[in-house]
């Protein structure tokens, strides 16, 4: 099946297999994009952003088929836990984990 995903630069269009993880898909993105999956969400068509946690499940069992579109968002972590010292992006105090797109 072919998965649709915009970046900033372009839209790419990675063809995956529906028995593949949502990881193994991260890492597909990666091959295009440079962004490694640590640092990639996935927002479903469905407008639903997927945390680590769905690393695991299959695409299939996300309901993912030909053609769908899904949007990678870019993830940094700012802030730190250890001093307090404050994110770069929002100003809050360490520990927030603030998106880039």
């Amino acid at each position: 099946m072919k998965v649709t995903c915009p970046s900033i630069e372009k839209t790419y269009d990675i063809e995956v297999e529906g028995d593949l993880t949502l990881f193994q898909l991260k890492e597909k993105i990666q091959e295009k994009t440079g962004t490694p999956p640590v640092h990639q969400l996935i927002q479903l068509p469905d407008k639903k952003t997927l945390s680590k946690k769905f690393n695991k499940k299959r695409l299939s069992q996300l309901h993912l088929d030909n053609n769908s579109n899904i949007l990678m968002i870019y993830q940094m972590a700012g802030g730190c836990d250890c001093c307090g010292c404050s994110c770069d992006i929002c100003g809050c105090g360490g520990g927030c984990r603030c998106s880039i797109m």
